[in-house]
């Protein structure tokens, strides 16, 4: 993920925890239109509406801010660990795919040994062939469907 991407989201959810707040306090300001109005005029004259945000509406307003603050945050690091996650299973398998290239002439000797002793297939060093060429696979895979992962939850249709 780069640095651009990252502070468009930021600067996209800023700008939305800032709209939030913007309306809630133009709402919370406004006199109810719900209120009750008397059928003749009235010879208590009626309060000044109030010009401070009631409490109900600031809370609201703070925890869709923060909701808007925190979704892109919490997504965007999601991406970041599933990438991080990603390039170390990457390493993992290179370490694992050299340590199965250096052990192929052994399993290609233990092949050709085979059709008059069976047991040559599952020596010491074959085995270890097979555990070093199964955890490449397994590693491989696992970064490549982080990536993946990452990829589809960067893409704008999960937005």
């Amino acid at each position: 993920m780069d640095r651009v991407r990252l502070g468009r989201a930021l600067g996209f959810g800023a700008r939305a925890a800032a709209k939030t707040l913007t309306e809630a306090a133009g709402a919370a300001m406004s006199p109810n239109p719900n209120g009750t109005r008397a059928s003749a005029p009235s010879a208590t004259p009626q309060p000044a509406p109030r010009s401070t945000p009631r409490a109900g509406n600031v809370v609201t307003a703070t925890k869709r801010a923060g909701r808007s603050i925190m979704e892109p945050v919490k997504r965007h690091s999601r991406e970041l660990w599933l990438e991080v996650t990603g390039a170390f299973f990457a390493l993992l398998a290179l370490s694992m795919g050299a340590g199965t290239w250096a052990l192929h002439k052994i399993f290609l000797a233990a092949l050709q040994t085979a059709h008059a002793n069976h047991a040559s297939l599952w020596s010491q060093d074959v085995l270890k062939f097979y555990v070093a060429a199964a955890a490449c696979l397994m590693f491989a895979y696992y970064s490549i469907s982080n990536f993946i992962r990452a990829a589809r939850s960067s893409s704008p249709k999960s937005r």
